[in-house]
């Protein structure tokens, strides 16, 4: 007789069965099973699409943690510039009060130095006018001065 794309043989069985249904009934059921899967297909899609989306939005809070974790690291790190940048402004005034002071110090050193060769020139100048006086005193040639 023939057979069915399966490979089965059709038996007269079959065609009894085959014959006793009409087409009408074989599109009924054909739409039946177009529907069921229909809605097979529906309902798998749709719960694919909620899980999607979940996934999605699950992917979406960790992508915003994240980002608020970098954005807070970033704001500790521009506060430290800016305390760093402060600190170094006030340890840059500190050293120029600092060498304006060495400098005022180095200045008073020089006076202090040169009123000291003074003050020793002036000493051994009048140490030798005591060592020439001495001498004349003791050689007995001392004229007084009026």
């Amino acid at each position: 007789m023939g057979s069915f794309p399966n490979g089965q043989q059709i038996s007269s069985v079959h065609c009894f069965v085959l014959g006793r249904y009409n087409t009408v009934h074989i599109f009924s059921w054909l739409k039946e099973m177009l529907v069921i899967v229909r809605n097979s297909l529906e309902t798998f899609l749709l719960s694919s699409l909620h899980k999607s989306l979940s996934q999605e939005a699950s992917m979406r809070e960790q992508f915003n943690n994240t980002l608020n974790v970098v954005e807070d690291q970033l704001q500790q790190r521009d506060t430290i510039v800016m305390q760093t940048h402060r600190y170094s402004e006030e340890l840059a005034l500190q050293l120029k009060s600092v060498m304006e002071e060495r400098g005022s110090l180095e200045a008073q050193l020089q006076q202090a130095r040169q009123g000291q060769q003074e003050a020793q020139d002036k000493a051994e100048k009048l140490e030798r006018l005591v060592n020439v006086l001495r001498k004349k005193i003791s050689s007995g040639v001392v004229k007084t001065v009026n």
